[in-house]
């Protein structure tokens, strides 16, 4: 008995070396080599390199002989070969022994391969042609939930970024940079569209206030024009023009024809620039003060035609005859020779 014990531990040990020695392949790549050896410790008996045997024998196409390797891996108790059989059963439509196969190794738990089951079925292949392996925690680097939800708030942090700062241009898009002496800026705002013939060729990046050869103040736009259109003759001329009504501007660069250019970072001349009158402007003048007598003078001059219709018709008929006569009078009156002045300037002592 005892010789018949050593025995027997003596085969375990082998059967165990061989599956190791499998693993250790696996994790080289070397999966030619594994297979052989996860064949031999089957062969001894080995519950989870049957299971493994049955994936490579999946992998080259013969299902029978995976279904046959899964189902010895399960007989001996392994939850991956249960797994496997559970899968396999399921893609045949046996879903009633899959459903028991899966609650078998559910039961029991299982490691992971040292190689993609997943990879051996598709037959990914490396340069060397062997199936593509990954590290050696057995599971593809993406696999990692905690990985892709890292990058993907990477990526969404750098979207968020990119549009918080897109008014003030792009990151790594090379620009020229043209300053521009103007008498106002006009409500002007960083970020504003630069354009030119009615396409946006750049931003407004920077405003600062700058003294005018006047003693007055006024401002200097700091520009990023895109590279592709960045010459700007000396020549050219800009003006603050509004985008809408609702109080939007731009800057619009009319481009001269002069041969020589600005250089990146030079200034546009405070005579080369113009602000017309702006639709706030005008919009301003309307103040509630002025709104307030606007009514006053509506409700007045309503007032005064009320219930006047035929008495303005009258007026209105006999203004031809009236005017008629106006001319000569305005003559006789306008003639030095009426001393009309000095008889106004009298009548003011007078009084």
């Amino acid at each position: 008995m005892p010789s018949n014990d050593t025995d027997a531990s003596a085969a375990g040990d082998v059967t165990d070396s061989s599956f190791e020695q499998g693993n250790r392949h696996a994790e080289r790549g070397d999966l030619t080599s594994a297979q052989d050896a996860y064949r031999s410790a089957d062969e001894d008996g080995h519950a989870t390199a049957a299971a493994y045997s049955g994936v490579f024998a999946e992998a080259h196409g013969d299902i029978d002989e995976a279904q046959e390797a899964y189902r010895r891996a399960d007989e001996r108790g392994d939850g991956f070969g249960a797994l496997r059989l559970g899968l396999l059963l399921s893609a045949r439509g046996d879903w009633d022994g899959a459903r028991d196969a899966y609650a078998r190794a559910e039961e029991r738990g299982y490691e992971r391969p040292p190689f993609d089951p997943a990879s051996l079925r598709r037959g990914d292949r490396q340069a060397g042609g062997e199936p593509a392996m990954v590290a050696s925690g057995g599971r593809p680097a993406f696999a990692n939930p905690v990985l892709v939800g890292a990058v993907t708030v990477l990526i969404a942090v750098i979207a968020v970024f990119l549009a918080y700062n897109a008014n003030g241009g792009l990151p790594f898009v090379p620009t020229k940079e043209l300053k521009v002496d103007i008498a106002n800026g006009s409500n002007l705002v960083v970020g504003n569209d630069v354009r030119e013939g009615g396409f946006r060729v750049g931003v407004v990046y920077d405003i600062k206030p700058i003294e005018l050869p006047s003693g007055q103040t006024g401002a200097q736009l700091i520009l990023h024009l895109d590279k592709a259109r960045s010459r700007v003759p000396v020549d050219t001329k800009a003006s603050i023009l509004p985008q809408s009504v609702l109080g939007t501007k731009y800057l619009s660069l009319t481009l001269g024809s002069s041969s020589h250019t600005i250089a990146d970072g030079g200034t546009l001349p405070l005579g080369q620039t113009t602000v017309p009158v702006q639709f706030d402007d005008v919009f301003k003048t309307f103040d509630p003060k002025t709104r307030g007598a606007i009514q006053e003078s509506l409700v007045g001059a309503g007032d005064t035609l009320t219930a006047r219709g035929s008495d303005l018709n009258d007026t209105i008929s006999s203004l031809p005859e009236l005017l008629g006569h106006l001319q000569p009078v305005a003559t006789y009156l306008s003639d030095p020779k009426s001393q009309l002045i000095p008889f106004f300037n009298n009548l003011d002592r007078f009084m």
